[in-house]
Formats: C-alpha cells, sequence, structure tokens
C-alpha cells in the first residue's frame, strides 16, 4: 500500500506537473490545453494495454467525439498568415503609453 501512494504521489503528480511546466515553457499554450483533452481516452486505452480492463461502447464513441474536435480546433485554430501588430489593451496599454 505504501508503494502504491508513493508512486501515485511521485510519478502520477509531480513528474507529471514537471513535464507539463516543461511542455509550457517549449510549446504554444493551445497545444498545452489541448493535450489535456486527451489524458482520459489515453488513460481508458492504457488500462485496456496494460490490466485489460473492460472499454465500453460509451468510452469508445466519446474518444472518437474527443478526438475529433481536438482535430478539428487544431485545424480550424491555425493562423491566417495575417500581418498585424497586436496593441496592448488594459493595464498593458496604461503602462506602455508616455508622458508627452
Amino acid at each position: 500500500m505504501t508503494l502504491l501512494f508513493a508512486y501515485a504521489v511521485v510519478f502520477t503528480t509531480f513528474v507529471a506537473y514537471r513535464l507539463l511546466g516543461w511542455a509550457n515553457a517549449r510549446m504554444a499554450t493551445v497545444v498545452i490545453a489541448l493535450s489535456t483533452c486527451l489524458s482520459p481516452p489515453l488513460t481508458a486505452g492504457m488500462a485496456w494495454l496494460v490490466d485489460g480492463a473492460a472499454v465500453t461502447t460509451g468510452q469508445i464513441m466519446g474518444t472518437l467525439l474527443i478526438f475529433a474536435a481536438v482535430g478539428l480546433v487544431s485545424i480550424m485554430g491555425q493562423p491566417q498568415h495575417q500581418h498585424h501588430t497586436a496593441r496592448p489593451t488594459g493595464m498593458a496599454a496604461s503602462l506602455t503609453r508616455t508622458n508627452a
């Protein structure tokens, strides 16, 4: 029991958050956010492969919907190659104003 608790704390919490921080520093935030949607179906797939856990029709349909949604957002969210400069708004705008 103690070994399982240590595994849960060290691997699934500490290592997972370290990897998430590493990925956030190197990848776009949108990619990281979309990847979190894939965690439940991938976990169910690993449970089936490793432990032989039963996979229901609802889980399969949910997995297909999640993969379709992530794919659609990935395709539709690609930039349209518009070249314009973003202007700061809100507090950032007030900090960048010069006193003339």
